[in-house]
Formats: C-alpha cells, structure tokens, sequence
C-alpha cells in the first residue's frame, strides 16, 4: 500500500509539474520536485500527517491569477490551513454543488485545447492510446492508466524501431552490389565463393525484434 501511494503521489505531481510548464511556458525539474515531496513526506510522517503530492487544480488556480514562484504553492497552502482551523464554521454551509462547478470549472481550464483542436493530426495508434488512458484514469485507477500507457507506447516505439532498422539490414551475395560498401578483400571473397556465401550488411543500432527481418533474408 505504501508503494502504490508513493508512486501515485509521485505521477500526480510529475503530471501537475507538466501542465504548470504548458502554462508557463517553462520547464520544471523532475528530481528536484520529487526529492522536495519525498523529503516533506518524510518529515510529515514524524508528527503523524498524511502525505501529500502536486495538486493540478491549486496548481492552475494560482498561474491563472499570475502567481508564478514555489512561494505561491506555500502561501494557497497557509491560507488553506488558516480557513480550515480559523474560519471552518463559515465555510460550511457552502453547498457540495458550488464546489463541485468550481472543480468542473478548473477541470475544463486544466484541458490543454490546443492539442485538442490538432488531435485530428495525430495518428491513430497516439489517439488510441491517449483515450485509452483517460477512460482508465476515469473508471479504473490513475497508476493502472499510466503503467498501461507507457507499456503499449514503448511496445509500438520497439516496433516502429525494428521496421526502421530492418530497412537497413541488406543480404549480399553478389560482388557486384553497389549500394552497399564492401572492401576489396569482401568482394575478394564473394567472387571466389561464387554465391555460397551469404553476407549481411547492418548499419545503426540493432535490437532483438530485427532477427526476423534477418532470417527472413
């Protein structure tokens, strides 16, 4: 349980560092913002508090009102507890439905609407994959999207690598060939053994996936 707390924790503030750079046009430190929530974890576990991670929507509302330093974070924080131990008898009787379209109203400003008006552009593999995480982030569980997510883009990047790559394997057994450097002493050797040996020319790196592409040649 603590693992899959830890490593929520940890993609909901890469996540909320993400959409703070797209609003800023900055780019954040990922070690730097996991070591701080590590530590402060840390440090929060010895007076018995609940851990804590980025959070998207106080996130947004604060760039959206100009404020752009780590102090901003620390001050929503102060004001937050100040309303909660000083003033929670006035916010109670605020109803559940105003909250809920304040957090609508964030929600649909979180929306990076410019790659939704060029979505179309994308390929449909890409949009497969970014509906697929939704919906599993929506009805299923955030780690599960993401760990699903990354699996099936790293297998579609191994198999757009391989057919890159097998491209590049040719089979050469003919002296003649011009398209593919051989030396002297390799076109020596094709003469002589007059089509009974079989040489295979590889350029660029190589992984597992291309020995089909081999032993089909």
């Amino acid at each position: 349980d603590a693992l899959v707390l830890g490593t929520r924790g940890c993609i909901d503030t890469l996540l909320t560092a993400v959409i703070g750079d797209s609003l800023t046009r900055k780019e954040h430190d990922s070690d730097k913002e996991l070591r701080g929530q590590g530590l402060a974890n840390m440090i929060s576990g010895l007076f018995g508090a609940l851990p804590g991670a980025g959070a998207t929507m106080g996130t947004v509302t604060n760039i959206q009102v100009g404020a752009r330093s780590p102090l901003s974070g620390v001050v929503r924080a102060l004001v937050l507890a100040l309303v909660v131990l000083v003033a929670g008898g006035l916010t109670e009787p605020i109803p559940m439905a105003v909250l809920a379209g304040i957090a609508v109203y964030v929600g649909f400003n979180i929306l990076d609407w410019s790659f939704i008006q060029r979505a179309h552009k994308v390929s449909f593999s890409g949009m497969a994959i970014m509906y697929g995480v939704m919906l599993l982030t929506v009805f299923v569980d955030l780690i599960v999207a993401v760990g699903l997510g990354v699996f099936v883009s790293n297998i579609m990047i191994i198999e757009r690598l391989s057919r890159e790559q097998a491209r590049q394997v040719k089979a050469i057994s003919d002296a003649d060939e011009d398209d593919v450097p051989l030396t002297d002493s390799e076109r020596g050797l094709l003469d002589r053994a007059n089509g009974r040996v079989l040489f295979f020319y590889l350029s660029g790196p190589m992984i597992f996936s291309v020995s089909k592409a081999i032993s089909r040649q």
